[in-house]
């Protein structure tokens, strides 16, 4: 029945209605409690989901670690993700021995930021002995004589990280003994190597601008990178081979019968953009930094006719 009709109590209305305040039948909510009125509405809703979650959430991370690198040879490594920066320690390789000692190699340390892309590693190899005069890997100058008479000691290889085709840091390679007892390769630089030792015409040290020289012989000064490679002669043992380097040292001369000398040792080298930069030359078959205890035998130089120990690079991130 619709609503409306007049009524003087809830007997006039039908079941489902009752006679309300203006004396008309109206219907009743079954389900409203009249004891308990609505709850009121949430004022604050709830915040809106960010649909846009900051950024730095999914930024990578650098963790910090170290590489070492004491295999001879070439290798190409990346930094880890979220990394752009790392320390480098170098050390290049100790020159070989034949009468005379080898030098030992030269240290180079420098920290470099904005690294983008892979870094070749080079790592020095140790400079041949009596019994090969091989130039050590990486720059090593071969030391002259025969198998019947032995050989002068080779230069050590240089050790160094090149990033994007720029040579950022370099530690020079010692130079290899001559056959005399006092004919002491010069070690590896430092910024300038240092010069062979005693003997006929030992090979001078490589510098920031040149290479060693091998008396006013052309053919066996150091070049870019490479140490000078000695002359053979059939009359006597040779004279020892340049260390490699930012610049090789230049061989021993060897011009004729007992007219042997050592070579000198190479330059190492650190780009401008590098901080933290420090350099340390060899001393005698004893190479830079040789107090640190990370270096264990890397670039010490050869003694009593045996080659020179490889060189080292090790790589740290932050």
């Amino acid at each position: 029945m619709p609503e409306g009709v007049p009524c003087s109590d809830s007997s006039r209305c039908p079941g489902d209605q009752i006679c309300g305040p203006s004396a008309t039948c109206i219907t009743v909510n079954p389900f409203a409690d009249a004891s308990e009125p609505d709850a009121p509405l949430d004022a604050e809703p709830d915040a809106p989901i960010d649909a846009e979650p900051d950024a730095s959430i999914d930024a990578a991370i650098c963790v910090p670690g170290t590489e070492r690198f004491d295999e001879v040879g070439t290798f190409t490594v990346s930094l880890p993700v979220g990394c752009s920066s790392a320390t480098f320690k170098l050390w290049g390789a100790g020159g070989g021995s034949d009468g005379g000692p080898g030098g030992g190699g030269g240290f180079a340390t420098g920290f470099a930021t904005d690294l983008d892309g892979p870094l070749m590693i080079l790592v020095g190899g140790g400079g041949g002995g009596s019994s090969s005069g091989a130039g050590g890997v990486n720059g090593g100058g071969s030391g002259g004589g025969t198998p019947q008479t032995g050989f002068g000691g080779g230069g050590g290889g240089r050790s160094a990280v090149i990033s994007a085709g720029i040579e950022l840091i370099t530690a020079a390679g010692g130079g290899g003994g001559g056959d005399g007892a006092a004919e002491s390769g010069g070690a590896g630089g430092g910024l300038e190597g240092l010069p062979g030792l005693n003997g006929n015409n030992p090979g001078s040290g490589g510098t920031q601008s040149a290479p060693g020289t091998c008396n006013v012989i052309p053919d066996c000064a150091g070049t870019s990178t490479q140490g000078g490679s000695a002359r053979s002669n059939s009359m006597t043992n040779g004279s020892g081979g340049g260390g490699g380097g930012y610049f090789g040292g230049g061989a021993g001369f060897n011009g004729g019968s007992s007219s042997t000398s050592a070579g000198g040792g190479g330059s190492s080298h650190i780009e401008p953009g590098l901080s933290q930069q420090d350099t340390d030359a060899g001393e005698g078959a004893t190479p830079g930094n040789a107090s640190d205890p990370d270096r264990k035998t890397a670039g010490l130089g050869g003694t009593g006719g045996a080659a020179g120990r490889a060189g080292l690079v090790i790589v740290s991130w932050p």
